[in-house]
């Protein structure tokens, strides 16, 4: 439902090999319904508000749905969290998507889902968990300037064949 708000938002949206290069067990193991707490954290990590644009991307944190995520430029692109846009300003009807080569996890997360994995969070402690947006909108100037995209000034790829953005989630 959150990806459907008017918006705007943007969306820092995994390739399917960012999927396929989880840990053995952790995409189970978060598409299981006792753990849609975990899921709906890993998404919302993955979701901004406002409309930002790679021209309106700046060097700095970026306030997600859970918590926050680093912009970077280098020589050959944008980077978010460590991941690689490997596809920029994807327009969608409420905000904008940019395909990603990483999973952007949260901090702690990949405890919290290894203790699942495992078997150690109990079942009743996983039925009393509801998901909830934890963030308000922050204000777009904040998030948002004009920065180039690499030292050269040149735009980043836009084109992605193998790493095509998963839809399906999104």
């Amino acid at each position: 439902s959150v990806l459907s708000m008017e918006g705007p938002l943007t969306v820092f949206a995994p390739t399917d090999a960012a999927f396929a290069a989880l840990p053995a067990g952790a995409l189970d193991a978060l598409l299981s319904p006792g753990n849609s707490d975990l899921l709906v954290k890993l998404l919302y990590n993955h979701v901004a508000y406002g409309d930002l644009t790679s021209d309106k991307l700046a060097v700095g944190a970026v306030d997600t749905f859970d918590s926050a995520v680093n912009v970077a430029f280098t020589p050959t692109g944008v980077v978010v969290d460590g991941a690689n846009v490997v596809q920029a300003d994807i327009d969608a009807s409420n905000g904008v998507i940019h395909a990603v080569d990483q999973v952007l996890l949260p901090v702690g997360f990949s405890r919290q889902l290894q203790a699942r994995i495992d078997g150690v969070d109990s079942t009743a402690e996983a039925a009393r968990r509801t998901p909830s947006i934890s963030r308000r909108p922050a204000s777009t100037e904040a998030a948002v300037g004009a920065a180039s995209v690499d030292a050269s000034g040149g735009e980043p790829s836009t084109s992605a064949t193998e790493d095509a953005p998963v839809r399906a989630l999104w």
